[in-house]
């Protein structure tokens, strides 16, 4: 969350595939990425792809 010079608040939404060692493997921008996407980047982090 930010603010903008108004005052307002910014809401900035990602969202971040995270691996088995808790370690982020990719972030999205959460506005702009498709669900097939994230799907996919985890089916090749598990070997299925």
């Amino acid at each position: 969350m930010t603010r903008e010079k108004d005052r307002s608040v910014a809401h900035i939404e990602a969202k971040f595939l995270i691996g088995a060692d808790g370690r982020e493997l990719h972030e999205y921008d959460g506005e702009l990425v498709r669900p097939a996407k994230i799907v996919n980047d985890a089916n090749k982090s598990l070997g299925n792809g």
